[in-house]
């Protein structure tokens, strides 16, 4: 037992004196100074800057569909514009593709604004404009006559029938005919023909012209 604490004791003193001599070398070789030389000026203060990376925040509207005539190409719409918002109250807009009442072709179109803040994160938002192609003209008339149309009765009848002129219409879509009255035949005097040209959207075109019997004596 006490050869153990004798053993003890002098490893004890080895490790104290091998510490004792690399502080010394510490010292020789850097000074009172760290290892790596930095100077002892006291205590330190740790800053912690807070750092915004946070884009703005960018609202748009809903999506928008409009109608437009065919013949139009398109229509101008008015839209209410985004808006953004950020936590340092300030915010700026960088860029937008279109403005209220700019003029959108048919089809869907992306609106998109961009926003920017102090730290110069940026936000974007966007949202469609869809004009689609409304038929809202009606059909083009071919070949309504202009001038009455005659014919004369035969002594001794009370009624003639007289083939009328053939009157064609033209639409994107299909088109129906219809003739009032939709018989040929007339009776001496003026009778007032009127051909309604309608497409499949419902619009209406209308011709109208007079035929006229005369009676032979």
């Amino acid at each position: 037992m006490e050869i153990r604490k004798k053993q003890r004791t002098r490893t004890l003193l080895i490790s104290v004196f091998i510490l004792w001599n690399f502080s010394l070398f510490c010292l020789g070789q850097f000074g009172p100074d760290d290892p790596i030389g930095n100077e002892d000026t006291g205590p330190s203060t740790i800053a912690f800057v807070e750092v915004d990376d946070i884009p703005p925040f960018v609202q748009c509207g809903p999506d928008i569909v409009r109608q437009s005539p065919v013949s139009t190409g398109g229509l101008s719409v008015a839209f209410t514009e985004c808006t953004a918002t950020d936590d340092s109250g300030a915010v700026v807009l960088v860029s937008n593709s279109h403005t209220p009442g700019d003029f959108f072709p048919f089809g869907t179109t992306v609106v998109t604004y961009t926003f920017t803040d102090a730290a110069g994160n940026i936000g974007t938002d966007s949202f469609t404009i869809t004009i689609e192609r409304a038929d809202m003209d009606p059909p083009a008339l071919n070949d309504c006559p202009t001038s009455p149309v005659t014919a004369f009765l035969v002594p001794g009848e009370t009624m003639i029938t007289r083939q009328l002129p053939v009157v064609t219409a033209t639409d994107d879509g299909g088109i129906q005919l219809q003739q009032v009255p939709s018989s040929n035949q007339f009776q001496v005097g003026v009778t007032r023909v009127t051909v309604h040209a309608i497409d499949s959207s419902g619009n209406t075109a209308i011709c109208t012209y007079n035929v006229v019997v005369f009676s032979r004596k």
